[in-house]
C-alpha cells in the first residue's frame, strides 16, 4: 500500500479510478479463488483497454504487489489535476475532483475507514497508490506522491485533465 508508479509521455487523457481493495499479494486471501487470481496475474502484462469500472479488477502497482479491487466506486471526475512539489523535494500530483464524484469518494471512505480498509487509485489498470482509510475524504482532494519526478508528475497530471 501507497507504493506509486511512474507515468508515460502519453498525452491523451485517461480515467482516474478509485476501488476498494479486497485482497492483495502481500495479505492472505480469504479464499482460494482469490489467490488463485493473484498468483495467476501477470504484472508485466498491460491492459489493451480501460478497465471496465463495473466489474473487479485484479491490477499490480509498479513493486509488482498484486491487487483484486472492488468495482470502482469513484470514475472520472477531475476537475483539476497539477503536479506538486512537497516539502522534502519530491513530486506528486495534486488531484481535485468534481462535486459529485467527491460526494462518490466521501462515501466510500467512511466506510472503508472503520475496518481500516485500503482504497487503490488506479489509471490504465495500474495501481498508483493503495493507501489504508484513517478518515474519510470530505473534500475531494487528493495527493498522488511517490517516486516521481517534476516531468513524470506533470505528465501524469495532464493526462488525469490538469
Amino acid at each position: 500500500p501507497g507504493t506509486t508508479t511512474s507515468a508515460t509521455a502519453v498525452t491523451e487523457s485517461i480515467a482516474l479510478q478509485v476501488r476498494p481493495v479486497e485482497v492483495t499479494s502481500t495479505v492472505g486471501a480469504p479464499d482460494s479463488q482469490a489467490l488463485q487470481d493473484l498468483t495467476a496475474l501477470d504484472c508485466d502484462e498491460s491492459l489493451e483497454t480501460e478497465p471496465d469500472p463495473d466489474a473487479p479488477l485484479a491490477a499490480c502497482d509498479d513493486a509488482g504487489v498484486k491487487y483484486l479491487l472492488g468495482p470502482a466506486e469513484v470514475v472520472g471526475g477531475v476537475a483539476s489535476a497539477q503536479a506538486q512539489e512537497d516539502a522534502a523535494g519530491g513530486w506528486g500530483v495534486a488531484i481535485e475532483l468534481d462535486d459529485e464524484q467527491a460526494a462518490e469518494l466521501e462515501v466510500l471512505t467512511e466506510a472503508l475507514v472503520a475496518g481500516a480498509d485500503a482504497v487503490a487509485l488506479v489509471v490504465d489498470g495500474r495501481v498508483l497508490s493503495a493507501p489504508v482509510v484513517q478518515e474519510p475524504l470530505r473534500d475531494g482532494e487528493v495527493l498522488l506522491s511517490g517516486d516521481y519526478d517534476e516531468a513524470e508528475a506533470a505528465a501524469l497530471a495532464e493526462r488525469l485533465g490538469g
